[in-house]
């Protein structure tokens, strides 16, 4: 169906939709203030901080209409149109801070991952905008690739879920498009249990006498951090995740509780190391806060002390109630935990946290009109941690290693992902010690 243009609709009524009353100065938190810090000093550290889906659109695409529609969810949403400015204060302005960029590369497909990797790799400006790039790639006359990013410092993982089903909403039906929540609300909002919840962490991390990791490195830990890295992906049989899913459920545990306790032993094997930290992500946000776009989630410093003999039963046991501790003191920004922890910091090192593990459970079941979807794990040219792992369950299943490519080699990380799956596969089998791990992956 031939859609009616943009402009018309523009024309009728710009994108439909009143703005909230915008506050004139909104204070920067500790989290954004260190974003801006690597913005400012160490850019390539905030470029790999850009995140956003990728995703292939079979069928026929209307340009116009896409176009109109990421505009319009940058008016519904405060943090797509949100500037600093300083390093005190920001500010939400009335116009949405968007680049669309549209490039037909049909006469050269093999162009796409080149093209992905230089449009996903760019520095964008939170003092000038934009704050979101969208990329359109033409591949054939009914194969697109769509590409969007945006920094950390103003939209978080959860946040990408809220922008894609309101973009497929506009785009479908760009007049019974709803307006959205101010923003300044949720940031100012009081954090009653903030104070509370860093006393609880300050506990779990007490008396933690290392906070590096001693990694197996293919070349030496250069002297100064420059987060160059890339990423290694691999598909997960649907049969084994369809296992671990049987298996989680009757004992009692999430799937992030079975991987994590898989790669805390990968990582024991790794370094020899028993007692360390591996980051998670807290959503940071109140039942009330599913609906808005913003910087809420925040790196939750998991501490896993292995004990000599400890079985994979006992280990998940531990994790589930480590875990499930941690989400309920989830309310806090790691900037402000590190702030009140003496953890000494070193050049180039990422502070206390060097590794971490996330689970995204995707399924594209809505779709553009016309057009089927699929996810399209976009390559990377830089990564925040030394290693880290995302597992993606849903239509696809697959694992990614993003990792630091000053210290390692792919085909190391190719070795780790198979020893991952393999242990995970022990998981499900008879009870295993912790001293066996070596030679299940080996």
């Amino acid at each position: 169906a031939v859609k009616k243009s943009a402009l018309t609709l523009q024309r009728e009524n710009l994108l439909g939709m009143k703005l909230f009353a915008q506050a004139s100065k909104i204070p920067v938190d500790s989290a954004q203030s260190q974003f801006l810090i690597l913005h400012t000093f160490q850019n390539d550290g905030y470029i790999s901080y850009n995140d956003g889906p990728c995703l292939i659109l079979n069928g026929q695409l209307n340009i116009e209409s896409l176009t109109y529609a990421l505009k319009q969810v940058c008016v519904k949403h405060d943090a797509l149109r949100t500037l600093f400015l300083d390093e005190k204060f920001i500010s939400v302005q009335n116009d949405p801070q968007l680049k669309i960029e549209y490039i037909d590369i049909s006469n050269s497909p093999n162009e796409l991952e080149a093209r992905l990797l230089s449009s996903r790799s760019v520095s964008l400006d939170v003092k000038k905008g934009p704050v979101l790039k969208a990329t359109i790639l033409k591949l054939k006359p009914e194969k697109f690739v769509l590409s969007m990013i945006a920094n950390h410092i103003l939209v978080d993982g959860i946040s990408w879920d809220i922008i894609l089903k309101d973009l497929i909403q506009s785009y479908n039906s760009p007049k019974s498009f709803t307006p959205g929540t101010g923003l300044q609300d949720y940031l100012r909002k009081e954090k009653n249990d903030q104070n509370k919840n860093i006393n609880w962490w300050k506990n779990q991390l007490v008396e933690l006498e290392k906070t590096t990791l001693n990694l197996k490195t293919d070349f030496q830990r250069p002297k100064v951090r420059s987060f160059r890295g890339a990423k290694i992906l691999v598909e997960l049989e649907p049969e084994m995740i369809e296992q671990i899913s049987a298996y989680c459920k009757n004992m009692d545990l999430t799937i992030t509780m079975f991987f994590f306790s898989v790669y805390a032993l990968i990582l024991k094997d790794q370094t020899s190391q028993n007692d360390f930290v591996i980051g998670v992500s807290g959503s940071g946000r109140g039942l009330d806060e599913y609906h808005v776009v913003g910087p809420f989630a925040s790196v939750l410093p998991i501490r896993i002390h292995l004990e000599p003999g400890e079985s994979n039963y006992d280990l998940l046991q531990k994790v589930r109630k480590t875990l499930s501790g941690a989400y309920d003191h989830q309310d806090i920004k790691f900037a402000d935990l590190l702030g009140q922890i003496k953890f000494p910091r070193i050049n180039n090192r990422s502070p206390l946290v060097e590794t971490g593990i996330n689970i995204d459970h995707v399924s594209l079941k809505s779709s553009f009109e016309g057009m089927s979807l699929e996810a399209y794990s976009a390559p990377i040219s830089f990564s925040s941690y030394d290693l880290f792992l995302n597992i993606s369950l849903g239509d696809k299943n697959y694992i990614e290693c993003s990792f630091s490519t000053d210290l390692f080699k792919p085909e190391t990380i190719e070795k780790l992902l198979s020893q991952f799956i393999l242990l995970s596969q022990a998981f499900l089998g008879p009870q295993i010690s912790s001293d066996k791990t070596a030679e299940i992956i080996a």
